[in-house]
């Protein structure tokens, strides 16, 4: 919707909206426009009134001065204000009070209008009985005039006194209601001349709705029987307006008992009123703002007692004590410093400062109840002054920074990782760049050597031993690009189970509660196994005395509100695993550097500190999330958050048959690798299983070979990292060269980012470190069997 459209739209809200009758007329006399609460009142169908000359609807009688209005606002005049009838789709005729004004550009007339047929009517009929009871009043003055003089001089004291009473409408009536004397506090407060009301029945100066439901019969009903009635209600003045009205009633009697007439005093207490709903509309809407504002509000009176709590900070202390003071509050309410463990000073209480006269600007406290987490606030206090510049107490306000301080503490957190992640990162390419011709040269010095392959084999398992390692490093820096699938984590959880009951300790209890509806994810199953398993190490390590290991999966939804704080996850569908133990805990101090890399509670030779660190990888690089949760004493929860593929059928993972041999036969393979180790190690292995080598040392060289030779070469291997031109740069460029070339991509640094490159150009990877039997698996799978 633009900004210019807006307006309309609201207007015509407005118009369809409305409970008052609203109509658009044009200069030739048709309506243009009528809203549903007119059709409703004359009962015919919008089509028919926009169809119809507008006065074929008005009676003949006012269609003259229906027409003679409608000219004055278009000779000038602004607004007009008439009544008329209209006929009704039942045969009837209504009488309507119109206000209309014309737009002096489009020539149209807007009207609003209102029903009045009631009060016409009652104005008719009271006109009638206006004579009759004229009549009736000089009858009674002639009557009056008969009598003596001391009462003619009585009643002219008492109509002196009744007149000089402007602040009061003392109106006299007659036994059946109707007025038989107005004083001029009644013209002031009721707006009616003398003249206008005298003979009229007193149900017209109630309100429409009033008279209808009979209200002025029964007060006159009520003060006949007890001899007096009060009210204070709604009253319509002579000019249409409205004021609120305290009435007071009294009936008069002869000696005798019989009912003479009634006194009505009426006083306006419109403003009273008025300043009264405001002041309660105001303290309302202020307990209502207080009620929902997101900070916690507390204040106390002159004397330091606790006066108010609004909605939030009685959220906070679910059972708050009764009477205390500013002084009782830090204790009473669990205030600790900003470090959630030293108590608050009564004194430093931000309240009981602020009751001392100090401003209190950002004073951070903790508020500890018992059996809850810590909430972390921001306090501001100021004391209150009455008009006089006393004071008359003290407010403060706690504004709930904990989401945010998890944020700083979770940036934070991320920033390291990120540090230590590049530092790793670097670190790791080059150590399997150092490990790679180690790994390569193995198989050539089993053939060189074979008395020594005793040697040979503790030299590969220790290589392997380092090319893991570097691989968990690379794992919790960046998140690796594995083997996706999707995979089945209630299978996945099951197997854990078994393998920590045959492994684990036998005082170690390790329960499964993993629902049958947990859907697949998308992942790598030897990194989701390598994250459980890591987890149930780290539990039972926190139990060494033994316990219960519990795994936990459940498929859950979130939305904008309900996605856990402290995780960066989007609304939508996952699936929660979680590793709790009843072990000792994690102890607040250290639970924000657990995820660090080399950070460890462990002894040197139990743990190398990057088993939670790798987890944190392989999870994020999953597009899931970790959050924590331990108490010293009682155990710690792992919760994992992984996006669900519901569109995946979980699958086991075909594991790769042992490679066998390959023969080049002379065919030409292009070895671009920018470590001369690796490189000559390479091309020598190359050359041992019969192809003709050709080596570059960066992707420019390899790509002025392959301008020059292009059309010789079967198959280039070519690491991803390198100067000047790396390797995907490389593949893009010089494909168009050797178009029938197969490709074989080396990485030890295969991140996630990389996969979208990688599927664009079907290239095989084959990561760093690696045998001489890895690349003869891959030799085979892309080069084409030759006979």
């Amino acid at each position: 919707m633009s900004h210019a459209t807006a307006p309309h739209i609201e207007v015509d809200t407005f118009f369809d909206l409305s409970l008052e009758m609203m109509v658009i007329a044009n200069e030739a006399g048709y309506f243009e426009r009528v809203n549903a609460t007119f059709v409703e009142a004359v009962g015919h169908l919008a089509e028919e009134l926009l169809q119809k000359p507008i006065l074929e609807f008005v009676h003949p009688a006012d269609r003259a001065a229906t027409e003679q209005q409608a000219t004055k606002l278009f000779e000038g005049e602004s607004m007009i204000d008439f009544e008329n009838r209209y006929a009704c789709a039942d045969g009837s005729w209504k009488w309507l009070s119109w206000r209309a004004r014309i737009d002096p550009v489009s020539r149209r007339i807007f009207a609003f209008a209102r029903d009045v047929t009631a009060a016409k009517e009652a104005q008719l009929a009271a006109e009638k009985d206006r004579r009759s009871i004229i009549e009736m009043n000089a009858n009674l003055q002639r009557r009056v005039r008969e009598s003596t003089r001391d009462l003619e001089e009585s009643e002219a004291r008492f109509a002196t006194l009744v007149d000089g009473v402007r602040d009061y409408a003392l109106i006299m009536l007659d036994a059946d209601g109707r007025v038989v004397s107005w004083n001029e506090g009644a013209t002031r407060t009721k707006r009616f001349q003398a003249h206008e009301i005298l003979g009229r029945h007193v149900g017209c100066l109630y309100m429409p709705e009033d008279a209808a439901a009979e209200k002025p019969a029964r007060h006159l009903a009520e003060a006949a029987q007890t001899g007096r009635v009060e009210d204070e209600g709604w009253r319509m003045r002579g000019d249409g307006t409205r004021y609120r009205a305290n009435v007071v009633i009294t009936a008069l009697r002869e000696p005798d008992g019989q009912l003479q007439g009634f006194a009505k005093i009426t006083r306006d207490i419109t403003r009273e009123y008025e300043t009264n709903e405001e002041l309660s509309r105001q303290q309302s809407l202020l307990r209502s703002l207080m009620d929902n504002l997101a900070e916690g509000v507390i204040a106390c009176d002159a004397q330091d007692r606790i006066t108010f709590f609004n909605k939030t900070a009685r959220e906070w202390h679910p059972n708050p004590p009764g009477d205390i003071t500013a002084d009782e509050w830090s204790r009473a309410y669990h205030l600790y410093e900003a470090d959630a463990v030293t108590p608050l000073p009564p004194e430093r209480a931000p309240l009981r400062r602020a009751a001392r006269g100090e401003r209190v600007r950002d004073q951070e406290l903790a508020v500890v109840a018992p059996g809850r987490a810590p909430r972390y606030v921001l306090a501001g206090g100021d004391p209150l002054l009455d008009e006089n510049g006393e004071q008359m107490g003290a407010v403060v306000v706690l504004h709930d920074i904990t989401e945010r301080r998890e944020a700083e503490r979770q940036a934070l957190r991320t920033q390291r990782m990120e540090s230590i992640g590049m530092l790793a990162g670097g670190i790791a390419h080059d150590l399997n760049n150092a490990l790679a011709p180690v790994l390569m040269s193995i198989e050539m010095l089993r053939m060189e050597f074979p008395e020594a392959g005793q040697w040979l084999d503790m030299l590969e398992t220790s290589s392997r031993r380092g090319a893991a390692m570097v691989k968990q490093l690379l794992t919790f820096a960046k998140g690796t690009s594995g083997n996706e699938a999707a995979v089945n984590l209630r299978q996945l959880i099951k197997e854990i189970q078994g393998l920590g009951r045959s492994t684990f300790p036998k005082n170690i209890e390790i329960e499964v509660d993993c629902e049958e509806s947990v859907p697949a994810v998308l992942g790598d199953p030897t990194q989701l196994h390598q994250v459980l398993l890591n987890l149930c190490v780290n539990a039972r390590d926190a139990m060494p005395r033994g316990g219960v290991l519990t795994l936990r999966g459940e498929p859950v939804s979130f939305g904008r509100e309900t996605v856990p704080s402290g995780t960066e996850l989007v609304p939508g569908d996952y699936v929660h695993l979680a590793v709790s133990d009843t072990g000792e805990g994690i102890p607040p101090e250290i639970i924000d550097r657990i995820l660090e890399p080399f950070f460890t509670t462990k002894a040197a030779d139990k743990g190398t500190g990057l088993g939670l660190a790798t987890v944190l990888g392989i999870v994020r690089s999953h597009q899931g999330a970790m959050r924590i949760e331990s108490e010293v004493g009682r155990g710690t929860t792992m919760h994992l958050y992984f996006p669900t593929q519901r569109h995946f059928a979980a699958v086991e993972i075909d594991r790769p048959a042992e490679a066998l041999g390959v023969e080049g036969r002379g065919r030409q393979v292009l070895l671009v690798e920018d470590e001369q180790s690796i490189r000559e190690i390479g091309r020598n292995i190359l050359s041992n299983l019969g192809f003709q080598v050709h080596t570059a040392t960066d992707g420019a060289e390899a790509l002025q070979l392959l301008q020059s030779v292009g059309q010789e070469i079967d198959l280039v291997i070519t690491d991803k990292d390198m100067p000047a031109l790396d390797g995907f740069a490389l593949i893009r460029e010089a494909s168009p060269l050797v178009p029938d070339a197969r490709w074989v991509l080396l990485s030890g640094h295969l991140v996630a980012e990389d996969q979208p490159a990688i599927d664009e150009l079907g290239v095989v990877v084959l990561e760093k470190p690696f045998t001489q039997g890895d690349l003869v698996k891959v030799l085979r799978e892309v080069l084409p069997v030759v006979d």
